[in-house]
């Protein structure tokens, strides 16, 4: 039994680390799309609706 559960953990961390590397990729693009969004929020001043 103990031999089966090793074998199921260590495929379970196979294939998470595989997505894990799939992701990682992703995620560092978008930390730095909110990064940029928030330094624009930031440094530019709001807008102003018009009204007719």
């Amino acid at each position: 039994m103990s031999t089966a559960i090793t074998a199921l953990r260590q495929e379970a961390e196979t294939v998470l680390a595989g997505q894990q590397d799939a992701w990682a990729p992703l995620a560092i693009r978008l930390a730095l799309w909110v990064g940029q969004e928030r330094e624009v929020r930031r440094n530019e001043p709001p807008l102003k609706v018009a009204s007719a």
